[in-house]
């Protein structure tokens, strides 16, 4: 049978969450990017859970999460009573040890239900902040059941647009304990890069009209994109785009809309879009859905469905026909290009509705506890006028069509690139030497050490760039001690000393491998550093060193 092994940041979010479970009595929070393996990880917790005795309940609110942490739950415990609770799937039996359930199925029942220990929330940004509503009215029934329950919310985007994080004084979840970057993510292989171009013809924004929570309502989005003119030049740009895409994805503002979309594109370039909304029987969407995903050259155009909850790698061209004032919800609709596939070289976003002009970079999400999610009116991109890509505010020239920008015009034109809807590109420095220091804090020479790493780098020249430096906490305790632990397993098969100077003199011996090139970000005023490719040199058994999974041998509560 096949051992799943968990990746770095998966192992990182177990190990954190542990610790927020073992030393608190907190309810909390993990960030893991769509397409980082969030099913993965709630269902290896799951199997841990199950090894403690303790019974598991999963929740989510469409058919498709429910069947994919179910499947993968399975996957990783064969053996386990895993138990359906979903009316749209036919089945209500709540007798599992693991118990998958859909909240609207489920909300009423927590009092002829066995108490639970954890319940783990998918897509958890969709709890309430304040009042009422099915996961308040659950959670707090399963408390007067088992008042020492704990509630874990997994999510990529954990905020609302009406009320900033979901987590908080007040909020159903009170921290955060693990969160990873997109940007992190892509620089290191496990996400797709994606690229972005703003549409030659944009809908009428000046008729968008916002509803009680911030968004824009369906009626002012549809005068502002059904028109004839823009859905039949936005069709047209997008079929020029297609050429060489695998799988299209439409995101449209109505049901009329999409409708409108599905015709032309028909009618006028022959590609038919199968199409999916709310209003959809559920077994045409099942239907519609496996076809979109079994199909090499699929094309699905929908209307506020498929957010969440649709797992297909392949997909490589988003066009999006609407606006929206949720970074939340604009991140789900880039997400589901993000997941890595064979022959897929990057995922290209079509934004038809000045999104990222308004957003920003997807990894640079700026939450607005006052008034949610509505950002500080600045945006850190820009559209070029002559091939709308989009691009850094910072370029004076468009790197993709040589477009020159007039100084006094920087401030109001857009200009453009398909430099990605990540806030900026890792830096690859090629490293030229290493080096090992002790460091102690100034303010407390005599507390704990922790290693200083130099890197001597240059950028491909012959010039070379002044040290880049990164730290690793060998002496300290909890998560600092956990990245270390996974720093040090990736250079070599020797335990971790218990001294930052016995790490230095390793590495001056050269018993550590030392990376080739790096991947640097900054970070504020400091550089980061997101990937070491590593040199193979020793130990000579250095590719069978484990990646570092913190160990399971105590029940964090």
């Amino acid at each position: 049978m096949e051992v799943l092994k968990p990746r770095y940041y998966q192992s990182e979010a177990k190990a954190a969450l542990y610790k927020e479970l073992k030393h608190t009595k907190n309810h909390t929070v993990v960030e893991i990017p769509t397409g980082g393996g969030k099913s993965f990880v709630m269902a290896d917790i799951a199997k841990d859970m199950l090894g403690w005795n303790r019974r598991v309940l999963i929740l989510a609110h469409v058919k498709e999460l429910l069947e994919q942490n179910s499947a993968a739950v399975a996957k990783l415990s064969p053996d386990a009573n895993i138990t359906l609770y979903s009316a749209g799937l036919g089945v209500k039996d709540y007798s599992g040890d693991v118990v998958v359930a859909g909240i609207q199925s489920i909300y009423k029942q927590a009092y002829r239900m066995d108490p639970y220990d954890v319940v783990l929330i998918d897509e958890c940004h969709l709890c309430p902040a304040d009042g009422e509503g099915m996961y308040r009215e659950f959670i707090a029934d399963l408390e007067v059941v088992n008042p020492n329950i704990r509630i874990v919310g997994f999510s990529a985007t954990p905020y609302r647009l009406d009320s900033g994080y979901v987590f908080g004084q007040g909020k159903i979840f009170d921290t955060r304990c693990y969160s990873v970057s997109v940007a992190e993510l892509i620089a290191k292989g496990y996400l797709c890069r994606v690229i972005s171009k703003g549409g030659a013809t944009k809908g009428n924004l000046s008729k968008l009209r916002k509803n009680h929570n911030g968004d824009y309502t369906v009626k002012s989005q549809e005068e502002a994109f059904n028109d004839d003119y823009i859905v039949k030049a936005a069709c047209a740009e997008t079929v020029e785009y297609m050429h060489n895409r695998k799988r299209v994805m439409l995101y449209c503002s109505s049901v009329a809309h999409a409708k409108h979309v599905c015709q032309v594109m028909l009618e006028e370039h022959g590609q038919r879009f199968d199409l999916v909304t709310g209003e959809s029987p559920a077994g045409w969407r099942r239907e519609i859905v496996s076809k979109f995903r079994n199909n090499p050259t699929g094309k699905l155009c929908n209307v506020g469905v498929f957010t969440t909850g649709l797992d297909v790698p392949d997909i490589d061209l988003i066009a999006v026909y609407r606006a929206t004032e949720s970074p939340g919800l604009w991140q789900q609709i880039v997400g589901r290009g993000l997941r890595m596939a064979e022959g897929k070289e990057n995922c290209l976003i079509l934004d038809y509705g000045k999104n990222i002009l308004k957003h920003g970079p997807i990894d640079k999400v700026k939450v607005n506890e006052r008034n949610g999610m509505r950002g500080d009116g600045k945006t850190p991109v820009k559209e070029c006028p002559e091939c709308h890509s989009i691009i850094s505010v910072g370029y004076s020239e468009c790197p993709d069509c040589g477009y020159k920008f007039e100084k006094d015009s920087i401030r109001h034109k857009s200009y453009a690139s398909s430099k990605s809807l990540l806030s900026q590109e890792p830096d690859i420095y090629e490293v030229v030497s290493t080096n090992y220091y002790v460091h102690s804090k100034r303010s407390d020479p005599d507390g704990k050490k922790t290693m200083r790493v130099e890197y001597t780098v240059n950028d491909g020249g012959e010039t070379l760039i002044m040290p880049i430096r990164e730290w690793v906490c060998i002496e300290h305790s909890g998560f600092a001690m956990q990245k270390a632990h996974a720093w040090w397993n990736c250079r070599t098969a020797d335990k971790m000393p218990d001294t930052a100077q016995e790490a230095v003199s390793m590495g001056t011996a050269g018993l550590l491998r030392e990376p080739c090139r790096i991947h640097v970000i900054k970070d504020g005023k400091y550089d980061r550093i997101i990937k070491a490719e590593l040199v193979v040199n020793t130990p000579e058994n250095i590719d069978d060193v484990p990646e570092y999974v913190p160990a399971n041998d105590e029940i964090p509560f």
